[in-house]
């Protein structure tokens, strides 16, 4: 009996993190769609990558002819201090972040790590040639 219960609560727990898997990816294609719809309503070309994981075709959205790997996170664990940093720059009137981070990880190839630029979408979107949001024909 005991060996029974143990074997339904391993199954259980299979179940649960298919569905949590499953809500995952709902919530990850929403969000490359959601970019995707914010990028054609300021005029530029865009689309999402179908089964950007799995196909040969990398990248989760192109927009202007440039891939894209989008990461939709519920938490900001593991970004925090970049929020925060982002957050201040704004504060004091900048537009973005830009961060390096000089030393390597041990075992790293012994190339120079990239300077990382961090702007909000819109921003983005506007440097890539897009223009304010569309209006419809009356004007909203």
């Amino acid at each position: 009996m005991a060996l029974l219960v143990r074997k339904e609560r391993r199954m259980d727990k299979k179940k649960n993190k298919k569905k949590e898997g499953a809500e995952n990816q709902r919530r990850g294609k929403n969000f490359e769609y959601r970019i995707v719809y914010k990028a054609q309503g300021k005029g530029l070309s865009a689309e999402r990558v179908e089964r950007s994981g799995a196909g040969k075709r990398k990248g989760d959205i192109v927009i202007e002819n440039r891939r894209h790997e989008n990461k939709y996170r519920s938490s900001d664990a593991g970004l925090k201090t970049l929020y925060k940093w982002f957050n201040k720059a704004t504060k004091q009137g900048c537009k973005g972040l830009i961060i390096k981070v000089k030393e390597k990880k041990e075992g790293e190839e012994d190339k120079e790590r990239p300077c990382l630029v961090v702007l909000e979408i819109n921003d983005y979107l506007d440097l890539l040639g897009g223009q304010s949001e569309k209006t419809n024909e009356f004007g909203s």
